[in-house]
Parts: structure tokens; C-alpha cells; sequence
């Protein structure tokens, strides 16, 4: 594939500008510590003190699905699952116990990902200070997982089931169609993905000398890397791994592996996937581009091509956001990305994607083409072009700015890129210093240029479709889509007229109001105002994100005060807020000006409590604060908006059938909630069956007493510059402390007899799909939920031990719910490849042992030592927990912080026992299943 237009224009550019006469290698960052052993192993150790007493661990390895033969599909996945579940030096689940120890999270904190290429295997958020014997034993787990994996027919065999149940698990509908894309696009090269089903009939027949046979010929040193980045002594690590890592052998032999090409095309090639569980048409065009050449990656090239593909994928996603709210076809998301072209090596991709209808499909793709070829030939404003720099450079600023919080993964990421791709190890001072020359020298007409390039005459381009079956006389063809594609290209467009942001600069203040009562609150050392239009604001100061801050507004009330509670309101009311006029713009131009400046502000309507939430950088206060004011002061209904968006959703729904979660999820809502007068499951009318002028008057009235709300703000903010705007935007605001709402009970209770049912339904890929929920009452006091706390953690732990024996994964969530009952729910959810009773009577059994012998000593400690853990790591790093602590405090009158740490210090394993006893003795279990079936 020859080197694009616009790159080597960029090249002659940037050399010109920055570079001299020479493209030269930049200078390593001085805080990342790289070696190289004699048996080829690579490492890299980077000292970040943003978390302190933490680091993140990698095995980095190239090795991926596209080394294996015909006959060894699915391997790479095999044998990443075999490293979790027995080792040379860590048997059985002795790594589970391990970082179970530790407090460490199945999931977030240890996991293994493939790509086509690469695996990489992570213990994230290692508790390092706790004993220097945590960074041994991390370490000595690495060592395992690249030379030591248990690989004997005892092990494979029990490995056989559970790799099918965390395949068919992972494998929903974006893996599904990407992998029938990717056969697509590589068929009759040998590099085509096996369908799933071929996959799962042929695993019977590996064997351990199969695994071995693989394992033992690419995961070795000279493919391997360690990324160790986090609070730790660098020197002394390098010495524990070149004492440990040189046991590692180094073959005699090499093999590279196999190289493949993708080949070019005069004109866009077609990928059609059809799937019975979609639940719309997925559209992507892809326009290919070679990978920066590898002599180019360690210098400043990288630093510009990042800036040019940020500014414009930032301004096609703006551009087609603004031209979506007229366009009468429903198009349920759209988004434009630049990355790794399918994950294939060394071909990139400007991706533009939308969902929607399968018969709209044909449209929609000429529309995305249209807009594009509309950008080609024009180019974006200069209105646009300025907002996008300077969104780019205060970014980069801020990064600069605030270096010393960056995060461990930002300088993981760096390494392993480094090691995978050979880009720069640069540090964030030498891109900044190299930016800011670029900065004016890049000007509109040559970013115009640059973009133009990519969007050739159909050569090099890639779409991609996929939706369900049967849903449309004339479902879209190549033929069509390709004509489609044309069509919009050719098409004689004008230049676009740029219609700006929202509005939110200072204007005439009608009144501003003034804080009555300024106090200290010394439970969570925040600071209380009482403003003179009743409503109560607190402040926060941390410096858990330097820069930034977090914002809720918080009141009781919520759906529950709406006269003839509907199921369609509760669905519904938070997207019809969303797409609600705010001081005079639409949501459009609101929605434009927050993207601008990476600012939030939504609201959120439950069924007992009203919210306003976002974050913004501290820089921006007063435009978020007057955005605040607006939610509360001037937020009217857009008749033509909701037009669009009930459209969309009429569409959705006639599909959403299709998706076996979707029909899993309403189900069990269902049932936990049978013995309701409420629910909330989708209507099938829609929302067109809402009456939307009273639904906007019920959104404008629920926010328009300041006083019913508590105001929450969180992080690093001026406090006499936040007092001034609070006075201004808040204060100001309409409010009658005299006529407070609070929530109206509504039956939406849990039900309190648990019961069983099972569903069949037909999928593309058959599964079983599980929940098991234990309800039960459980109040909401601090001391009570510190108990139950570490009860959960002890069920859900016991529970998902059990399961794993039977060879599936399961993921818990445990809710305390405080309306219209406080209840505690435990929910396990699972997937396997084939439907049994067993893991539900596994799941009983595991429940009847600890009601009648309850936790040991040691069980409960560890739980209740986890426990605290977690809780101090969110107060020190998490500004959430702070809004969670405050609006317990100050909404609904709960003091979850004082004392907490005595609390969890004095929980004896008696008290953890008797309210585990009580808690599953008097709980409802209730269990959906669904198994899947397919007409092949």
C-alpha cells in the first residue's frame, strides 16, 4: 500500500517547521528505566508516585490469534485462561487466593486481553506498600505466566469447558459481527477468523501436546516485555528481574510469524454480516491508510499525526452531530474514530459509523458519504479549526500542567506501544515543547488539506454492515450500499454554514442573591452555605484531580410526584430532559459547547429523587455555572427535537426483541418486581404515546424551586471565585424553603417470595444465560451497612469460587436500596455453553453451607480487612465517594464517614456470622435462566 498524499505533505511540513534537515529519534523520558536481557526479554520500569503504595504489572507478549494455524484456533485465548487457573509456582487457584489477599478485584484488577497480535496480562492496582513480599510474589506470577503455565491433559481437559463458557460469554454482538467482517475482508488469505461455531465443535479434539506445542514455540523471551509502573524502587526492581526472568530459556530457533498484507482496492469493498439478535443496522466506512513507517515512529511525526487525527475526528463527530437534528431518516449513533484498521497490524483507519434501520440503511451510508466528500471539498471553518485547537492545547496543557498525577496507565500504555510498534518513550515535557512550535504553523488551508486526503474516490475503503435478518423488503446489498456510497460522494453539495455553540457569556443578572449562613461542616471538613433563596450549598476542597471538579444538585421527589405515574415517564424522561432548549439554544448547540470544553451536565430523574450532575475543568466555572442556571431558570420543551427522537426510538423498539439480554433483563425486572402495581419495562407504543407538552411542564417544575435542592460541588475550585458565581447563578435562582417536596411512595417494591422460571429463545450463537438475585430487607443505617458490606463480599466470594470450580465466571452487584424499602440485593449473573441445573443447585448448596456453618474467623477478617481498604482508596483517589459521603449526609440525613473506620475495626466475626444467618435465612432467591436454541 503506497504512503498516502497527506502524509508525506505532513512529513515535508513538519521537517520544515520542527525538525530541520533531519527526522530525527526523540530522547527517552528520563523516568522510564528500559533494559534488555541476553535471553531477549525486554522490560520496562517507570517510578509514578500518583498513586501512592500502588503499581500496575504487565506481561506484555506478541502473541495473538493471527499466529495460529488451521488447526490451532482459539489457543492463544486457551492457554491466557490456563495462566489464571494453575501455574508451575501457583497451582490450582493459588492466584486467585493471592490477589484475593491483597483486595484485588477479578475483572478490573486482573485480566487478560488478546488482540490479533498481542496478549497482555495485568495485575493493575498491586498494593506494593503493604510488604516488599507483594512486589516478589507479583513478579514471581509474571515469571509463570511467560514460562510456566501448567499445560497437562488433567488441566487442559477442566480448561475445555470453562474456555467454551468465557468465549460464548465474550463473543456478543459487536465481537460477533466484527469477526464475520474480518472473514470477510481476509477470506482465502488464511488469516480469516473460524466461525464460532466451527471453533467450539473442533476444541474437543486439542490436546495438552497441541497447547504445548504452541505455547512452547511463541511465548518465549524475545516476545515477551514486563511494564512495571507505579511507587517503586526502579533499581532494585531491575536487579529482582534480571535475577528471576534469566531462568527464562531462549530458543536456539526463531520464528517470526507469518506476514500477510491487506490487499488495496480501486473501489470500496462491501461486508455484509447479518445476525438474528441485532437490534439495528450497524454502518461503518472505513478509509484505510498505512501505518506510520517504522523509521518515522520514535521521532516528533507521531506528536503531529495525534493532533491532526484528534482535531479532526473531533470536528467530524461535532459537524455530524449538528447536521443530524434535520435529518428525517432515524439515525439511532453516530461517531467518527481513527485507530488500528480491525486490529490488523500496521493498517490504520478513519472510521465514520451510524446505527439504524435496516431499511434505512442505503440512506443513512449515502448521507455519512455526502457529509464527508462535503468536508473534502470545502473543508471545515475557521470558526471550527480554532475551536478545535484550542480544545487540543488546553488539553495538552493541562497534561503538562499537572504531570506529576499522571496515570500509571498513561505511562503503560507509552511503554507497551514502544515495545509493540516501536513509538517513542518521549516524555509529555518534549511533546508539549514540540507542540507549541506547530501550534500556529499548521494552519486551516494544510489541515484542510490533510483531511481531504483520506477521503479518496472509493479507493481503499472498507464498509461494513450488519443487522438483523428479515426486518426489511428489500434488505440493503452490496449493490446498493455501494451505490449508495457513490451517490452521496458524487453529490453536489454547497459549502456547510457553521451554526456556532450555545450562549452562555454574561448577560444583565435580573437579581443576585447572597449566601445567609456560612459555616464550617466538620464531619467531612466541607464548608456549608445556606443561600438566601432556601437552597444549601457544599463545598468540597480536594486535590484528588488538580484542575477539575464535580458538581451534583440533589432533591427529593422524582417521577413518584408525577399525577398518573406511567411506566413510559420513567423510561423515557431523562432522554426527553437531555434533548430540552437551555437559555435560548437547543440541545444541539448546548450539547456542541460542553464536547468543546469536556464539560457535563445532565440531568437525572429516578423514581424517588431529582439530580443535576456533571464536571468540568476548574477553569470553566462560571460557563458551567451559568449552564446550571439555565437547567433551573430557562429549560423548555423542542417540539421538533422530540419529533427526531421519538422517531429513533419507534424504530428501536421494534427490534430490541431480538437481543436475548434485552428480553433477559425485562424479564428478570419482572420478576423481582412481580408483586408491583409498577414498571418500568418498554412500552411498546413508545414514547410516542407520552403526552410531551405535560412531561416538559412536570421536568420545568421539578426544577424550579432551588430550595428543594441540595447543591454538591467536589475537587480543586477557588473558594471566594466559587461564592461569587454560587451567589450569581444559584442564589438568584426562584426558591421557597416553605414548600419543599420530598418523594411520594410508590409500589415499586422488591418481591419478598423468591421465585424460578426459565426461558427458551432462538440466538445466532445458542448460550445459556443466568441470574440468581438474593433480596432482602436491610436498613439503611452506617453501622448496618458496613456488616453487610462485608457480608456481601463474603457471599459474593463463596459463590463465585463455586461456580468457577463448574468451569463459569460470574459477575456480582450488590445494591442497598433505600426507596420504597431498604433492601439489600446480592445479584450473580453467568453465561455457559450449555444449559444445566447444576449451577444453580451449586449456587444453593454454597448458600445452605454458610447459613448453617457460617464464615471462619480468618475468612471474616481478610473480608473486613478488604473492606476498609477499598473504603480508604476511594477517599484518597475518588472524588465520587465525596459526593456520595455528602449527598447521604445532607439529603437523606445518613452519616456514612464518622466513625466508619472504628466501625469496620470492631466488626467481629460473631456479628458478621449472625447477620449473615439472619440475612440468607430471611432473603427471597429468586433464579432466570435462558437458554438459547438455533434453527441449523
Amino acid at each position: 500500500m503506497r504512503l498516502s498524499f497527506f502524509l508525506f505533505s505532513l512529513l515535508i511540513l513538519s521537517s520544515n517547521m520542527v525538525f530541520g534537515q533531519d527526522v530525527k529519534n526523540l530522547p527517552k523520558d528520563p523516568r522510564i528505566k528500559t533494559g534488555k536481557m541476553a535471553n531477549g526479554l525486554s522490560y520496562y520500569l517507570v517510578k509514578n508516585d500518583k498513586l501512592k503504595g500502588f503499581a500496575d504489572f504487565y506481561l506484555v507478549q506478541k502473541v495473538g490469534p493471527l499466529l495460529e494455524g488451521e488447526e490451532q484456533k482459539g489457543l492463544t485465548a486457551m492457554i491466557g485462561d490456563m495462566g489464571m487457573r494453575g501455574t508451575r509456582n501457583f497451582p490450582g487457584n493459588t492466584i486467585y487466593s493471592y490477589i484475593d489477599q491483597l483486595g484485588m478485584v477479578m475483572g478490573s484488577d486482573f485480566k487478560i486481553m488478546t488482540g490479533l497480535n498481542d496478549s497482555k496480562y495485568m495485575l493493575l492496582n498491586v498494593p506494593v506498600g503493604k510488604s516488599p513480599l507483594v512486589v516478589d510474589s507479583t513478579l514471581l506470577i509474571l515469571f509463570n505466566w511467560a514460562c510456566g503455565i501448567n499445560i497437562d491433559e488433567e488441566d487442559v481437559s477442566k480448561e475445555k469447558l470453562f474456555f467454551k463458557n468465557t468465549f460464548v460469554q465474550g463473543m456478543d454482538i459487536k465481537a460477533r459481527t466484527g469477526a464475520g467482517h474480518l472473514a470477510n475482508l481476509l477470506a482465502g488469505d488464511g488469516y480469516e477468523p473460524t466461525s464460532f461455531k466451527t471453533l467450539l465443535n473442533d476444541l474437543d479434539g486439542y490436546t495438552s501436546k497441541d497447547l504445548r506445542n504452541y505455547y512452547y514455540k511463541w511465548y518465549r523471551p524475545e516476545r515477551q516485555a514486563l511494564v512495571i509502573v507505579g511507587d517503586i524502587d526502579t533499581l532494585s526492581l531491575d536487579t529482582q528481574i534480571r535475577t528471576l526472568f534469566q531462568a527464562t530459556p531462549r530458543y536456539l530457533d526463531s520464528d517470526e510469524g507469518r506476514n500477510y498484507a491487506v490487499p488495496e482496492s480501486k473501489k470500496p469493498v462491501i461486508s455484509i454480516v447479518t445476525d438474528r439478535e441485532a437490534s439495528e443496522c450497524s454502518l461503518d466506512i472505513y478509509f484505510k491508510t498505512p501505518s506510520l513507517p517504522l523509521n518515522l515512529r520514535a521521532s516528533a511525526v507521531p506528536y503531529i499525526m495525534d493532533y491532526m487525527n484528534s482535531m479532526m475526528t473531533f470536528l467530524i463527530n461535532d459537524r455530524l452531530s449538528s447536521l443530524r437534528s434535520n435529518f428525517k431518516i432515524p439515525i439511532f449513533s453516530m461517531e467518527c474514530r481513527y485507530g488500528g484498521f480491525m486490529d490488523l497490524k500496521d493498517v490504520e483507519a478513519l472510521a465514520v459509523g451510524a446505527g439504524t434501520g435496516t431499511c434505512y440503511a442505503d440512506t443513512v451510508l449515502s448521507f455519512l458519504s455526502r457529509e464527508l466528500y462535503r468536508i473534502k471539498k470545502f473543508g471545515f471553518t475557521k470558526n471550527e479549526f480554532v475551536r478545535a485547537r484550542e480544545r487540543y492545547f488546553r488539553e495538552l496543557s493541562y497534561i503538562y500542567d499537572w504531570r506529576i498525577i499522571t496515570p500509571n496507565a498513561v505511562y503503560a500504555d507509552r511503554c507497551i506501544d514502544n515495545y509493540l510498534d516501536g513509538y517513542s518513550l518521549a516524555s509529555i515535557e518534549m511533546n508539549k515543547e514540540y507542540m507549541e512550535i506547530v501550534r500556529y504553523e499548521i494552519g486551516l488551508a494544510q489541515f484542510n488539506t490533510f483531511v481531504s486526503s483520506y477521503f479518496r474516490n472509493g479507493d481503499n475503503c472498507v464498509i461494513s454492515c450488519s443487522y438483523p435478518p428479515d426486518t426489511c423488503v428489500a434488505p440493503p446489498t452490496a449493490r446498493s450500499l455501494e451505490d449508495a456510497f457513490m451517490k452521496g460522494m458524487l453529490y453536489n453539495s454547497s459549502p456547510y454554514f457553521y451554526v456556532g455553540t450555545a450562549d452562555v457569556s454574561d448577560g444583565e443578572e435580573s437579581r443576585v442573591g447572597s449566601i445567609v449562613s456560612d459555616r464550617p461542616e466538620l464531619i467531612t471538613k466541607s464548608k456549608q452555605w445556606t443561600l438566601s433563596n432556601g437552597a444549601t450549598v457544599i463545598f468540597k476542597p480536594t486535590q484528588n484531580t488538580p484542575g477539575k471538579f464535580v458538581f451534583e444538585a440533589v432533591a427529593k421527589g422524582g417521577v413518584s410526584l408525577m399525577d398518573g405515574n406511567s411506566s413510559g415517564a420513567l423510561r423515557y424522561i431523562n432522554e426527553i430532559a437531555a434533548i430540552s432548549s437551555l437559555g435560548g439554544s437547543d440541545a444541539v448547540s448546548v450539547e456542541r459547547m460542553m464536547r468543546e470544553k469536556d464539560m457535563t451536565l445532565r440531568k437525572d430523574m429516578s423514581m424517588s429523587v431529582n439530580k443535576l450532575s456533571g464536571s468540568a475543568f476548574s477553569a470553566d466555572l462560571k460557563d458551567f455555572m451559568r449552564l446550571v442556571n439555565f437547567h433551573f431558570s430557562s429549560s423548555e420543551g423542542d417540539t421538533a427535537a422530540f419529533g427526531m427522537y421519538r422517531r429513533n426510538m419507534e424504530e428501536q423498539i421494534k427490534y430490541s426483541g431480538n437481543a436475548p439480554e434485552k428480553v433477559f433483563s425485562d424479564s428478570l425486572y419482572s420478576m423481582l418486581h412481580a408483586r408491583s402495581s409498577f414498571t418500568v419495562r418498554d412500552d411498546i407504543s413508545g414514547p410516542g404515546s407520552l403526552d410531551y407538552g405535560a412531561l416538559t411542564e412536570f421536568i420545568r417544575k421539578s426544577y424550579s424551586n432551588a430550595a428543594d435542592f441540595t447543591f454538591f460541588f467536589v475537587g480543586d475550585l477557588d473558594e471566594p471565585l466559587l461564592k461569587d458565581y454560587v451567589c450569581r447563578y444559584i442564589a438568584s435562582l426562584p426558591g421557597n424553603p416553605n414548600k419543599r417536596d420530598t418523594w411520594r411512595e410508590v409500589p415499586l417494591y422488591l418481591d419478598k417470595f423468591g421465585k424460578q422460571a426459565h426461558i427458551r429463545m432462538e440466538m445466532e450463537l445458542p448460550r445459556s444465560i443466568y441470574n440468581i438475585t438474593i433480596s432482602g430487607a436491610s436498613k439503611y443505617t452506617m453501622e448496618n451497612n458496613v456488616t453487610m458490606g462485608v457480608v456481601s463480599q463474603l457471599i459474593a466470594k463463596r459463590v463465585k469460587n463455586a461456580l468457577a470450580e463448574q468451569g463459569v465466571v460470574a459477575s456480582c452487584v450488590t445494591d442497598f436500596r433505600i426507596y420504597p424499602e431498604e433492601f439489600l440485593t446480592i445479584s450473580f449473573s453467568f453465561v455457559s455453553e450449555q444449559y444445566s441445573d447444576s449451577y444453580v443447585e451449586v449456587f444453593k448448596n454454597t448458600l445452605a453451607s454458610l447459613l448453617k456453618n457460617g464464615a471462619g474467623a480468618d475468612e471474616v477478617n481478610l473480608e473486613r480487612r478488604i473492606y476498609k481498604d477499598r473504603f480508604s482508596f476511594r477517599e484518597m483517589f475518588d472524588n465520587t465517594f465525596w459526593t456520595e459521603i455528602l449527598e447521604n449526609r445532607f439529603v437523606y440525613g445518613k452519616d456514612f464517614y464518622t466513625k466508619k473506620q472504628l466501625f469496620i475495626d470492631a466488626l467481629s466475626p460473631e456479628k458478621v456470622n449472625a447477620s449473615l444467618g439472619n440475612y440468607i435465612g430471611n432473603s427471597a432467591l429468586t433464579v432466570l435462566s435462558m437458554s438459547g436454541t438455533s434453527d441449523e
